[in-house]
């Protein structure tokens, strides 16, 4: 049984896209194409965005789904802050 077939298409477009946001901004970061927080910041928001919008369900739904998109990946984020001197706008 592969993860697909255990959880729901939903559920798994939410985790992929995550993490495809993450290995995009870890690839930015390497390559130097973004120096500040607030860039990273508005490039996740972007993304999320994006995929949210072009989802095709109520208002509601598409909260609780940014909601969770935000909650998988912040955490990896702030690792990639600690881990990448990033200039912060004061």
């Amino acid at each position: 049984m592969t993860i697909q077939e255990f959880i729901e298409k939903d559920d798994y477009t939410i985790i992929q896209i995550a993490y495809e946001i993450i290995n995009e901004v870890s690839n930015k970061l390497q390559k130097k194409q973004l120096f500040y927080k607030q860039q990273v910041e508005n490039f996740v928001d972007i993304r999320i965005n994006q995929f949210i919008n072009s989802l095709n369900v109520k208002p509601a739904q598409k909260k609780i789904y940014a909601t969770q998109i935000y909650g998988l990946i912040n955490p990896r984020i702030n690792r990639l802050f600690a881990d990448y001197n990033l200039f912060n706008v004061l």
